[in-house]
């Protein structure tokens, strides 16, 4: 089964997309300790979610995920564009018009165009400067409170939502491979929580699968055996 954009479910990729879905924010580090992965296969995962969209580098070895519907699109409608944006302002605590326009694939003149606009709406607060490398001196911005819970209701429906069973395994490995089961009282309690949900939901996953493949199954060989007797 596909995810879109030819990601297959279930595969070492997958497996990282639905972890950076859950945590908005990852680090390769943090994809091989939480996961259990190696070295190569956490870098072949990321190196695979940058290339089809899944995730936008923020700086070296830090990633965030960018939802489905919008990533990695190269539309020039300015819905696409508008999104990109306000995707790129919500990931970043403080940052510049050149930071977001080089995230959103915008250009400079566009992201003043709609700073502006933010700005009247208060969404955005400038919060410092920054001297760039020529002397030069540019602006620092910030979402808002207003300008943040906008844009969280706005995306509430379209973001992408990690399946739920995988999102249960993947914090069962953190607590066992990061040793905190084994060692507090506390973590071990929530493992063994997530033991037993799994089971429920892997079992009734199970009986059902196995009710597709056998619809008749109730219908053993001596029950129709009796009613060839009968006949």
């Amino acid at each position: 089964m596909r995810t879109g954009r030819g990601l297959r479910e279930g595969t070492v990729a997958d497996m990282v997309r639905q972890f950076a879905a859950a945590h908005g924010t990852i680090t390769k580090l943090q994809v091989r300790q939480s996961l259990g992965l190696g070295v190569d296969q956490s870098a072949r995962a990321v190196d695979t979610l940058l290339r089809q969209g899944f995730l936008s580098r923020l700086r070296h070895g830090v990633y965030a995920f960018v939802s489905d519907r919008s990533a990695g699109e190269s539309s020039g409608r300015s819905a696409d564009m508008e999104d990109r944006i306000r995707r790129a302002m919500q990931i970043n605590e403080r940052w510049s018009v050149a930071e977001i326009a080089q995230q959103a694939g915008a250009t400079e003149s566009y992201v003043y165009k709609r700073l502006q606009a933010y700005r009247k709406a208060d969404w955005v607060r400038q919060c410092g400067v920054r001297q760039k490398p020529n002397q030069c001196v540019e602006k620092l911005w910030r979402l808002t409170l207003k300008g943040r819970d906008a844009l969280f209701a706005s995306a509430a429906q379209e973001s992408f939502r990690p399946d739920p069973v995988v999102m249960m395994a993947v914090e069962l490995n953190r607590l066992v491979c990061s040793g905190m089961a084994q060692h507090v009282e506390e973590h071990r309690e929530e493992a063994l929580r997530l033991c037993r949900d799994l089971m429920g939901v892997l079992s009734v996953g199970g009986e059902a699968a196995a009710d597709r493949e056998d619809p008749h199954g109730s219908l053993d060989g001596d029950g129709m055996g009796g009613e060839d007797e009968d006949a």
